[in-house]
């Protein structure tokens, strides 16, 4: 395990519910090609945010068809909160 992902598994285990931790480590690990690893990591930070920052990590970790459908649910999140 290189350093960088042992510190960002320290700082995700101090704040869990940190959508920003975690897709840094699904990052560090798609970088070292543990990409089952990152699949977990982006799977977890997918309820904790931002929708479209899943998606881009999905693209990068080839899951094109995951990412359109985070790719939806921000756009259908921006339509609900565009006054009418």
């Amino acid at each position: 395990m290189s350093e960088r992902i042992r510190l960002l598994s320290d700082r995700v285990q101090q704040q869990p519910a940190s959508q920003v931790l975690r897709l840094q480590r699904s990052m560090a690990y798609l970088e070292s090609n543990e990409i089952e690893l990152a699949l977990a990591d982006i799977q977890a930070a997918e309820t904790l945010d931002d929708p479209v920052e899943v998606a881009g990590l999905l693209l990068l970790a080839g899951q094109p068809q995951d990412a359109m459908a985070y790719l939806t649910v921000a756009q259908e999140q921006l339509h609900a909160e565009r006054p009418s």
